[in-house]
């Protein structure tokens, strides 16, 4: 195939009209202070919004609530295996566009097409014609040696080249030549500088949260902490700054990337995988109140609303948001064939253990799963056939042989003669794995089959009632992929959490003092990983709402509910100075102004408590 065009490995600002047909690039430049745009100096605060981890009805409404939540920036990929229209606009917002096409991120090979894998010469991530694209390169440009080092540089001079009137940015990369920015990605950024004087100190991810793996505990990191990264950020000169993620979405179908990341990317993000926001308002919808006891010794007692609140000593209280999955069971659609029945009726297709019928190739050893599947598939058959003489000793004495097999991920189910011997799989921080268990033989011809007995379910559904954002549970069942209508729910696993080591721990109360690590505050030991599984409303029809599962281990269909997100507000108790900083912060660098009592242009309430925001 003819090499296609090169694709700068960049980040470039853009700036979005009101229009809705139509975007235009404003005049950027920069000093060592900040990014100045149209002559005017701008502070960025800014929300990474990856559109293929939302659906595009959910996108005005992510746009919208991350604008109210106080920034004026949508940072995105764009994910060239995916290759949907972006978000953003009709916000009348800058738009930090990171046009890749390697993105990383978690996503199924990096956002690159399979494809290209396969064109001869392409060495990913290296100084070859076919292949010119990169992001966070910095870390792997070592691994290539001097043709990683003429990559980098090739590709930043190309992209400079294009003349299109606004910055380039690289993340992670310290070698960038000028003018192209080098900029940072951590849980903490304040220290960093950009290798030239001339440039400002941009931020491109500030990880509000992490990633999750099936298996795998909660990485939980603490507001607090957070906001005092981004306070130091901008105390130490800083002047855009990106919360990868504010909104991390789902990984639909087969689009999570990585070893055993999860379907949920919701990342502790402000606006959560549903596409709610963490607001702080009451029902009426008026002013959030912020209840605090400023005696650094003494706890104090506060009536607010008739209501008493007890308030440590130096702290506050916000009111918060309590978030509840409302099981609702499957219903028959009105147009199913079975809806006169009591309850849903599931149709079960048991598919056969190994290959049947003609095998698609035959070939004396293991072989590579991308490679032979295109990644079009999870699912691998490999099968093989045993001779046992009937006067082997372990016939006759009772014993069994042992298979052993050592992989490198990531999961496997190993059968003989159509009977399932045991399973294996590996986990987020160490794929490979070794299979060692006794097998049972019998004299003659034993077929062995390693991979799964897949089952699949199919019934028609009814869509629940109201707008509430809408969970499948998947509590009761064991692995596999879920669709509806056709669109692909994705991975299914509600496979249990488990110590790395025997001193690992869950946190009761995470102490966000001190530097933070995705080790550091976790959370939901022995619980799944994984229970619900987002379904977006415009998925479904008004009738005959088809529900597809492909279960690889089996479980109970019976126990499938669909979950109706509730969210309820409480008051939560949070520290005194992670709200006087990010109020400050606010005010400060996002041109929001106290009126009254409230922030921005919210009504305020009569409130009876002293220390009232």
């Amino acid at each position: 195939m003819k090499p296609r065009t090169p694709i700068a490995p960049f980040a470039l600002l853009i700036f979005f009209s009101s229009s809705i047909t139509y975007c235009f690039a404003g005049n950027v430049t920069y000093d060592s202070r900040s990014l100045i745009i149209n002559g005017r100096r701008e502070l960025i605060i800014s929300a990474a919004i990856h559109y293929p981890r939302s659906v595009p009805g959910m996108w005005p409404g992510l746009v919208q609530k991350a604008k109210e939540g106080g920034v004026n920036t949508i940072e995105s990929y764009v994910f060239w295996n995916g290759h949907e229209l972006s978000p953003g606009k009709q916000a009348r917002m800058y738009m930090i566009l990171r046009i890749g096409p390697f993105v990383a991120a978690e996503y199924n090979y990096g956002g690159i097409p399979v494809w290209l894998h396969y064109i001869p010469g392409t060495v990913f991530r290296n100084d070859t014609e076919p292949f010119k694209v990169e992001n966070e390169y910095g870390y792997y440009e070592s691994f290539y040696g001097e043709g990683g080092k003429r990559y980098a540089l090739w590709a930043a001079k190309m992209a400079v080249a294009q003349n299109i009137g606004v910055p380039w940015i690289m993340c992670q990369q310290f070698d960038t030549p000028d003018p192209v920015i080098n900029t940072c990605n951590s849980f903490y950024c304040d220290q960093f500088t950009p290798h030239s004087p001339s440039m400002p100190k941009i931020w491109t991810e500030n990880w509000p949260g992490w990633f999750k793996t099936f298996g795998g505990r909660d990485p939980h990191r603490p507001s607090e902490d957070i906001a005092f990264s981004v306070a130091r950020f901008f105390q130490k000169g800083g002047s855009v700054h990106n919360y990868y993620m504010y909104h991390g979405g789902t990984n639909f179908g087969r689009t999570a990337g990585g070893p055993f990341i999860t379907t949920s990317y919701d990342y502790e993000a402000p606006i959560d995988e549903y596409g709610e926001a963490d607001v702080y308002a009451d029902s009426s919808g008026a002013c959030a109140a912020f209840l605090a006891n400023m005696d650094d010794k003494n706890d104090k007692t506060v009536v607010f609303r008739n209501v008493s609140y007890h308030l440590p000593a130096w702290s506050v209280r916000a009111q918060s948001s309590t978030v509840e999955m409302v099981p609702e069971n499957l219903q028959p659609s009105e147009a199913s064939p079975d809806n006169g029945s009591k309850g849903l009726k599931w149709e079960v297709f048991k598919e056969i253990a190994g290959i049947w019928g003609e095998a698609d190739f035959v070939k004396s050893g293991f072989v590579d799963h991308i490679n032979t599947t295109k990644d079009t598939t999870d699912y691998l058959w490999y099968t093989t056939s045993i001779i046992v003489n009937e006067n082997e000793e372990f016939l006759k004495n009772g014993s069994r042989p042992v298979l052993l097999i050592e992989s490198k991920g990531h999961a496997l189910h190993a059968f003989a003669n159509q009977e399932l011997q045991g399973s294996a799989s590996g986990n987020g921080t160490h794929p490979p794995f070794k299979y060692k268990n006794p097998i049972s033989l019998k004299a003659g011809k034993n077929e062995i089959a390693l991979l799964s007995m897949t089952v699949g379910l199919q019934a028609v559904v009814k869509q629940p009632p109201g707008d509430e954002p809408i969970g499948l549970d998947m509590l009761k069942m064991g692995k596999g992929l879920a669709w509806l209508n056709g669109e692909e729910i994705g991975r299914y696993w509600p496979r249990k959490s488990r110590k790395s080591s025997p001193h690992d721990e869950c946190v009761q109360e995470c102490d966000y003092r001190g530097k933070f690590n995705p080790d550091k505050c976790i959370t939901g030991c022995g619980e799944p990983s994984q229970r619900w599984y987002h379904i977006p409303r415009s998925w479904f029809k008004p009738s005959e709402n088809i529900l597809v599962i492909f279960e690889e281990k089996g479980g109970d269909p019976t126990k499938i509910t669909f979950s109706i997100r509730k969210i309820s507000g409480k008051f939560a108790f949070v520290g005194e100075d992670y709200f006087a900083n990010m109020l400050k912060l606010l005010h400060l660098f996002c041109n929001m102004s106290f009126n009254g009592n409230c922030l921005g242009k919210f009504p305020c309430s009569s409130l009876s408590a002293k220390h009232a925001y």
